[in-house]
This record gives C-alpha cells, sequence and structure tokens, in this order.
C-alpha cells in the first residue's frame, strides 16, 4: 500500500487544499510537511542530479510505494495522478475509462484556471507587489471578474456523471473561495444558479467530517483574499 506525503505552506489552505480534498473524500490517510525550510530546499534546483525532475514550488506530492519513492509536483499532475488511486477518476457507461480520465482532468484543469483568475483580482499586476501598490488595477480587474467571469463559468454543477471526481472537489473549492472572496456577487448569483447551491451542499455533506475538523485551513491571504472593495453589495 502506498504512503502520502503532502509538502504545503504552514496555514494557508492555498493549492494544496485540492489536494487535502482528494483525500479527505477517499477517506485515505497522509501525512504533511509544512517546515519551510525543507520546502525551500525541495523547491531549489537540484544540479548534478539526473532522473530527478525539478520541482519549482508546491505542492509536492511525495509518494512511497515498499523500497519505491518518489516526488509529483503541479495541482493538476498530483490530482491525475492520485484520481484512479483514489476512486476519484470518474464514470461515464459505456466510455473508455482513458477518455473519461482524460475530460476530468480537463475539467479540473478549468476549475484550477478560475482559480488563477480569482487570485489575479487582487494582484492584477504581479505577485511580488502588494495588493496597495495595484489597487486602481484591481478595481477594474474585480469588476470585469464579478460581470463577466464569475457568471461564465458558474454554469454548472457535478461535472461529469454521477460519480465524485477530482474535477467536483476542484469546482467545490473554488465556490467555496469565491464565497469567501466575493459574497456579494456569488449572492447575487445564487437565485440563477440553484444548481451551485444544492451542488455545494451535496459535497459539503460527502466531506463534513473533514470540513469540520481543524485540518480544514480558514481562508486567509492565499488564492483567494477577500477586499470589501472589490466586492460591493
Amino acid at each position: 500500500m502506498s504512503r502520502y506525503c503532502l509538502y504545503y505552506w504552514p496555514q494557508i489552505p492555498g493549492r494544496g487544499e485540492f489536494v487535502r480534498l482528494a483525500f479527505a473524500r477517499a477517506k485515505v490517510a497522509f501525512s504533511e510537511v509544512n517546515d519551510i525550510s525543507t520546502l525551500q530546499q525541495l523547491t531549489s534546483p537540484q544540479e548534478g542530479k539526473t532522473g530527478v525532475p525539478p520541482h519549482l514550488a508546491v505542492p509536492i506530492l511525495e509518494v512511497q510505494n515498499g523500497a519505491n519513492r518518489f516526488y509529483l509536483s503541479q495541482t493538476p499532475a498530483i490530482l491525475h495522478y492520485l484520481a484512479p488511486k483514489l476512486g476519484l477518476d470518474g464514470e461515464q457507461p459505456g466510455v473508455d475509462p482513458e477518455v473519461t480520465r482524460s475530460q476530468v482532468l480537463q475539467l479540473a484543469l478549468t476549475g484550477l484556471d478560475w482559480a488563477v483568475e480569482a487570485h489575479d483580482v487582487h494582484h492584477p499586476i504581479g505577485v511580488m507587489l502588494y495588493y496597495e501598490e495595484q489597487k486602481d488595477e484591481a478595481l477594474r480587474a474585480a469588476q470585469a471578474f464579478r460581470s463577466e467571469r464569475i457568471p461564465k463559468f458558474a454554469k454548472t454543477c457535478r461535472l461529469l456523471g454521477t460519480k465524485t471526481s477530482i474535477a467536483d472537489l476542484v469546482l467545490f473549492q473554488v465556490l467555496e473561495g469565491l464565497h469567501f472572496a466575493f459574497p456579494h456577487a456569488m449572492e447575487k448569483l445564487a437565485s440563477s444558479t440553484p444548481q451551485l447551491g444544492q451542488f455545494r451542499r451535496e459535497l459539503s455533506d460527502e466531506l463534513r467530517a473533514y470540513l469540520e475538523s481543524p485540518e480544514r485551513r480558514a481562508f486567509n491571504d492565499g488564492l483567494f483574499r477577500h477586499y470589501p472593495e472589490l466586492d460591493p453589495p
């Protein structure tokens, strides 16, 4: 049986939360390392080594199966690897499972793109600048995101069949993040998208034990951030 260890920054949910949700939904145990010095070492270039792909950012997943050990980075790559092992690869009767698995990845990637767009609202110029240094640009970005991008993406619910997949978990986390960052915009959208509310309730029930545990990180200064001026009533 494989053993899993997730390497990610302490305290923030961030991109690591998508991986945590997969383990929580499958009820599979994993360990986690949040030591910053260890994370910096893992994401530094490994000169002189062969057969070891570089990992330039967390999350990183360590997989150990007997004497075999390897590492994966990039959230979609980690989720794509875990999906069949955790029973989260989707299901479509009469469709080649590899096709379904690829379609699930496609949908997960789209959800992760939406998360990046939400992040870029409050950092439209660059991540190395403080929000206050790009506030005017963020106000313009937020208006476009609220009026155009949220309605565009928020037209679906359970994404593929009736079996929960990594794509559903990605969508759930993005929706939770948007309700934190843009509560007024999401409330306005609720009446025209009742399927999203039903979807959130269903996934919340499936994940209830984890969501009510201390392991669930609260939203803060991560991918999703709430600035009242970016989400007026």
